[in-house]
């Protein structure tokens, strides 16, 4: 599988380089919703491996209950399937307990909240970043499907879609 965990100082085994594409921090976790927060969070332990599931189906369940839980998550595992199943690069996520937000994780929520918003579109060329061409259907309507769960246990559409704007020609990074 094609996906890659950038640690930070940890020094994890499939570390990625900030200067890889995809790697380098956009935001922080606090600039979502909090669903949008799990779905991220859900992202990076589904990264480390098998053990996740236990992990992040207990606090689903803790923050949504039961069933709202077991449906998110068999609609976050169809999306990421499909995205495992699709990519055209390798994809870079931020450690579990990370702050930030890193671009293919925004990305990636990015996608799932144009979907759930019903435009597709935006959500097609935000995938465009990493999805091969005859893949990216199966990607958007699983990213539609999680979007829809997404809105059902925030009894809310998901957060509008904010465009960022422009502050200075550099840039930190932490």
């Amino acid at each position: 599988m094609s996906f890659r965990q950038n640690t930070g100082s940890e020094g994890a085994v499939d570390k990625c380089d900030r200067s890889e594409d995809g790697a380098e921090p956009v935001g922080h976790l606090t600039s979502l919703v909090t669903i949008e927060q799990r779905i991220v969070l859900c992202l990076r332990l589904w990264l480390d491996g098998p053990d996740y599931h236990q992990t992040t189906i207990g606090m689903l369940k803790m923050d949504y209950g039961t069933q709202s839980a077991n449906k998110l998550m068999v609609a976050f595992e169809a999306f990421m399937s499909a995205v495992a199943l699709s990519i055209e690069r390798q994809v870079c996520r931020h450690a579990p307990a990370c702050p930030c937000l890193g671009r293919d994780e925004a990305v990636l929520m990015t996608i799932v909240r144009h979907a759930a918003l019903g435009d597709r579109f935006s959500a097609t060329v935000h995938a465009a970043r990493f999805v091969k061409e005859h893949r990216m259907p199966a990607v958007i309507e699983a990213a539609v499907m999680l979007g829809a769960e997404m809105a059902q246990i925030n009894h809310t559409e998901v957060s509008p879609i904010e465009r960022p704007k422009p502050t200075h020609l550099t840039r930190a990074v932490h």
